[in-house]
């Protein structure tokens, strides 16, 4: 970036910061009451928010509170754990002070209302639904994965915890692009973002890229099923342009409330074929009304069949919440401590024949704070902190039976030609890959608010620290176990850290404009991976714009807008990929009945798999919308339009090498000596191959709408009605050649040539509506929501692209570029083809699924409930017309039930 393009970002964040001197004007009143109970009493820490503003308040012991707010209609949320969030709008004038009185319920099936969807937020700038706690419990859901299915256009799954559990949020199903949605999908607990950046849990990059031959997730995104859903209170997902408080993410933001706060014990138990789950938590007041202490703790077992031991998957956690604020609530702060474990096993039957073992563990702890001061200043509202620390142990094994006839087995480390052992012909490898990832992240924001007679304005600059490294061994191999054949030790100590710098500035301006009102938020962020200083960087540095504009049409119509870029840095695995080791046979031996007799040399040769050139993973994000609330009718809907590119993935790339050829000199069989070899007539021979390296190659274009549309409450029935949904449209593609290895024995082929094709381009259409009627019946305490999903389009085709080869290998390992005529004329056994068949649209026919929900209170204290997943057993066959197989559609009838409890 040029040093004048610099001068130009700085003059408009100036610009953007200098706005509000502009009104900074004293236009606030003041709000004040009492918020109580059922029974009349005042509730103790009650926070009471301004939507807009973000300003707080708490009620001290007898309930009441006092609020500044803005002159002119706020909204103001009220929210408590375990009672039913409230929101009201206030008109208050300047100076003014307004007295309001509120009644809290607490959250029960009783109530008139239940809320137990998705709600799209109507006051955000940019699509974002909100799962409150209420939903997640009666969603049934044991990890933040399940309850991400209310979201419009999911599509139902039976909980499965013995699959890693990556968010989607607007994908259609294509797994290379799934795992990078989840890469750049952001976690963010309790305001600290995870991040799984230091994850380095593959068996090997340079065969199999960013996998592992156990469960893992690394080069993706977060394990969802790390996070148990009866510690969470309240979701919000950002699926639209994210605000620039957001960075190190290309799909989204996923904010995660963890339960805080004074609240009754709880408890829960929960079966299921394959699960079992219990839970407990309490919220307690430590002595004085200005501290609180929320403790919950989960223990999951999952066994995916339980007629066979393994696969299973277990989970122990704990979290734990300090929370304090000053007396006149100028400053309030909260303490967080998570401690996880968890186990994949899918191998180790002890009664099985074969002792094979397979597991991947996980253990760690993560210490957060984070805190808010408020001035009390005309322009200078809040300054916000926050520093977490997260420190895992993660432990993988892989113990293999390796079966065959006896063959060398090359160790070296370095290039050259080396004896080597022979393997026996059936023998155990058992490889340990042992990581230590730790992540910091440090922020600190300071928010500014005015307003003038008709505008309010509030503005932001913050800067933000991450670093992310991993201090673990490594892979290494168990005494008395030979390594498997091309694997190679590693250690993590000699990789380096990564670490970011990023700042931002945002404000957000509401202003009228021909009687009607207009919001218009405009940012930028600047990212800076391994800084060299502020500017300068060891990797790369990105600026991300990003705005979003809403205009209230009419009263009850709003639309709005946003377009904006964000930008996810490569984790570890991209950045520092293994050593590409390749092994030649320059001479072999063996004897079985003189074993000692046996000789083999293998040629080493390494290859540095690491990608000096790779980039930011960026993504264009562009949407159009409206929010129609008419009466208690709602609908919502959102076009956008997304650009994924540079996406990360591992490419083969070509590799060839020289090596000798041995032949026997001299040789007695049975003299006790190994054959002589001729070292005077060496014969020289080209080894050709091909290894992964990460690449910038992977790109996704994404078009679609997602809507919901909400009934009022038939009040005779208690029967309401949601319609939801999602089109959408993934195009795929890489613009990395595929190297064909087969090629190279195609007819006419006498040298051997190996082809390099351009990659598929890939296509899915997905269009999923899900109604849901929900039916309510206080007296009785009792809710039932039956989910009805269709699949009206599911389409797949790959657009087949490498008939003509863009380039080859030669008998000699040189990469040759070609062009289409240079392919025709001089390379025509190079040209392939293939069955049309293959390449055919796969287009299924429309599909529906039922799903059931129950919920019943037992007094005020216990509740009961039941989910059936596929109740009609809904299961047809489909003929794909490319694979030729039958497949069965819609997941199996799955059922299951909890017992909850408080007291």
């Amino acid at each position: 970036m040029t040093v004048r393009f610099k001068k130009y970002i700085l003059l408009i964040c100036f610009g953007i910061t200098s706005i509000p001197v502009l009104f900074a004007q004293v236009n606030e009143g003041e709000l004040y009451g009492k918020i109580v109970g059922h029974d009349g009493n005042g509730i103790s820490d009650v926070s009471v928010i301004n939507a807009e503003t973000q300003n707080w308040s708490l009620t001290d012991s007898s309930g009441n509170y006092r609020l500044r707010l803005p002159a002119g209609k706020s909204e103001i949320v009220i929210r408590h754990l375990g009672y039913q969030p409230e929101s009201y709008f206030i008109n208050i004038g300047p100076n003014q002070s307004v007295q309001k009185n509120f009644t809290l319920q607490i959250q029960s099936l009783s109530l008139k209302e239940v809320r137990v969807l998705a709600r799209e937020n109507e006051q955000s700038l940019t699509s974002t639904s909100t799962i409150g706690q209420q939903a997640i419990e009666l969603v049934q859901a044991t990890n933040l994965g399940d309850i991400l299915q209310l979201l419009p256009g999911r599509p139902a799954q039976n909980p499965d915890l013995n699959t890693a559990g990556q968010a989607q949020l607007r994908g259609t199903g294509s797994s290379s692009d799934d795992k990078i949605d989840a890469l750049g999908t952001a976690v963010v607990i309790d305001g600290a973002p995870l991040s799984n950046d230091a994850n380095l849990q593959v068996s090997n990059t340079a065969t199999i890229g960013a996998n592992g031959l156990f469960s893992t997730v690394s080069g993706g995104g977060i394990d969802l099923r790390d996070i148990p859903a009866d510690q969470i209170s309240r979701v919000e997902v950002i699926r639209g342009i994210p605000s620039v408080q957001y960075g190190n993410l290309t799909s989204g933001v996923i904010r995660v409330e963890t339960m805080q706060g004074k609240a009754p014990f709880r408890g829960k138990v929960r079966l299921d074929p394959t699960t079992q789950e219990a839970s407990l938590g309490k919220g307690i007041a430590l002595g004085k009304s200005n501290q609180t202490l929320n403790i919950g703790f989960d223990l999951t077992h999952s066994q995916q069949d339980l007629r066979i031991p393994v696969p299973t998957y277990n989970r122990a956690t704990a979290n734990i919440n300090w929370n304090s604020h000053s007396n006149n609530q100028n400053w309030r702060n909260q303490v967080n401590l998570s401690l996880l474990y968890t186990k994949d096993q899918d191998k180790g039957d002890k009664d099985a024949a074969l002792k094979e073992k397979r597991y991947a563990s996980d253990k760690g702890f993560r210490l957060r704070t984070k805190g808010e001061y408020k001035s009390g200043e005309t322009v200078l509202k809040r300054l916000t902190y926050q520093a977490s620390l997260a420190i895992r142990n993660q432990d993988s094994y892989n113990k293999q039976l390796r079966s065959g006839e006896a063959e060398p087995l090359p160790t070296s480390l370095v290039d050259g030609t080396f004896e080597v052992p022979f393997a026996p012909a059936e023998y155990y490898t058992a490889t340990r890959i042992q990581g230590k990832p730790l992540n910091f992240y440090a922020s600190l924001i300071q928010h500014f608010a005015v307003s003038g007679a008709k505008v309010r304005d509030r503005f932001l600059a913050g800067a933000e620290w991450r670093t992310d490294v991993n201090h673990g061994e490594g892979k290494t191999f168990d005494a008395g176990y030979l390594p498997p054949s091309s694997y190679r030790p590693r250690t993590y100590s000699d990789i380096p850290a990564l670490t970011q710098l990023s700042l931002f500035a945002e404000n957000t301006f509401a202003f009228p404009l021909a009687g009607k009102t207009i919001q218009w938020q405009a940012g930028i962020r600047f990212d800076n991976v391994q800084p060299d200083g502020l500017f300068k960087s060891g990797f790369d540095t990105k600026w991300q714009p990003r705005t979003n504009l809403t205009y209230q049409l009419f009263p009850f119509l709003r639309l709005r807008g946003g377009y904006g870029i964000t930008a996810k840095a490569p984790s570890l695995v991209y950045l520092y990929p293994e050593t590409a080791y390749f092994d030649a046979l320059s001479y072999m031996y063996y004897s079985a009945t003189y074993p000692d007799e046996s000789l083999a040399l293998m040629t080493t040769h390494t290859f540095d798999s690491k990608n000096n050139h790779l980039k930011f993973m960026t993504n264009r994000k562009a949407e159009i919308g409206f929010d129609l609330t008419t009466g208690k009718w709602s609908a919502h809907a959102t076009f956008f339009n997304e650009q994924t590119r540079n996406a990360y993935s591992f490419n083969d790339v070509a590799a060839a090498f020289r090596y000798p050829v041995y032949d026997t000199f001299f040789y007695i069989p049975g003299n006790g000596e190994k054959p002589q070899l001729d070292e005077v007539n060496v014969d020289t021979m080209t080894y050709r191959n091909a290894y992964l390296k990460p690449a910038n190659s992977l790109n996704i274009d994404r078009k679609g709408i997602e809507f919901t549309l909400q009934a009022p409450q038939i009040q005779q029935t208690g029967t309401s009605f949601n319609l939801s949904g999602a089109w959408s449209s993934n195009i795929s593609w890489s613009d990395v050649p595929d190297i064909l290895e087969i090629s190279r024995n195609f007819p006419n082929n006498p040298n051997g040539y190996i082809g390099m094709y351009e990659s598929n381009k890939t296509k899915r259409e997905l269009f999923l509506t899900t109604l849901r009627i929900v039916q309510h019946i206080p007296v009785l305490r009792f809710v039932a929501t039956v989910a009805l999903q269709n699949t009206w389009i599911d389409k797949y085709e790959s657009t087949f692209r490498g008939s003509v080869p863009v380039g080859y290998i030669d008998d000699n390992g040189n990469t040759m570029p070609l062009t289409s005529a240079q392919a025709k004329t001089d390379f025509p056994f190079l040209i392939r083809t293939v069955d049309p068949v293959t390449y055919e649209m796969v287009n299924r026919p429309a599909l529906w699924n039922l799903n059931l929900k129950l919920a019943k209170e037992i007094g005020k204290n216990y509740r009961f409930s039941f989910f059936a997943n596929n109740m009609f057993m809904h299961n047809p066959a489909y003929a794909n017309n490319r694979t030729g197989y039958i497949e069965k559609r819609n997941p199996n009838l799955y059922f299951g039930g909890e017992l909850a409890f408080h007291f």
